[in-house]
């Protein structure tokens, strides 16, 4: 059971259903940027979005399959192989916290060792310059879930994407630094983050074991 106007995806995750995906949040609006979390609705043509479909009375859904598998975990692929993650030295990775990197999760969860494709070592320039976050575009996936907080829940609309195709990227105010922005460091977009891309630079986690260290900024 859903109550009407309920996205799809949201519907499946109320009802202990899990799906895939990488761009959707419940307190965000519905993107369909990752395309992770399509299904097969039956009398509908190709697959769907999940995250952007609306339950309706007697639709039936197939939510998991070997095709839809293997859909999924070529984009993951595609993802890992945009830039190199760095995953090894990436504090939302940290054990200890159960791992609250979003796509590392699924690697894992998709056991992929390595991607097929040719991976992008281009090294893009971090942005360090916020007194209380720091920008990694190399971890970025472009899922546009830091945007949409901004925008949504912070209300400055100080995020968007820049450039095209390969290029694209995120920018804070006019492609500027974020120290140079209209940031109001109110860290949404952090929160919203489901990789790495964004972090505090409050707490980060370092060594063997692991342990919280906190960043001295004055």
């Amino acid at each position: 059971k859903a109550k009407k106007g309920t996205q799809l995806l949201d519907a499946c995750e109320q009802n202990g259903i899990n799906i895939p995906h990488l761009c959707h949040r419940a307190d965000l609006n519905p993107y369909g940027a990752c395309r992770l979390c399509v299904v097969k609705i039956k009398g509908a043509r190709g697959l769907a979005a999940s995250c952007c479909t609306e339950v309706s009375d007697g639709m039936e859904v197939i939510t998991e399959d070997d095709e839809l598998n293997y859909y999924r975990k070529t984009i993951l692929e595609l993802l890992l192989a945009a830039h190199e993650h760095d995953c090894l030295f990436c504090s939302k990775g940290n054990p200890s916290i159960g791992g609250s990197c979003e796509l590392q999760n699924l690697v894992r969860q998709f056991a992929i060792r390595k991607s097929r494709f040719e991976v992008d070592n281009t090294e893009l320039p971090i942005d360090n310059t916020s007194p209380i976050l720091k920008y990694d575009p190399n971890k970025c996936i472009l899922c546009g879930r830091c945007v949409r907080a901004c925008k949504e829940i912070a209300g400055q609309d100080n995020l968007s994407f820049i450039n095209r195709g390969s290029k694209t990227a995120i920018a804070a105010g006019a492609n500027k630094s974020f120290a140079n922005s209209a940031c109001v460091t109110c860290m949404a977009c952090v929160f919203a983050c489901p990789t790495g891309a964004l972090t505090d630079k409050i707490v980060h986690y370092v060594g063997e074991d692991w342990e919280p260290v906190v960043i001295n900024q004055s």
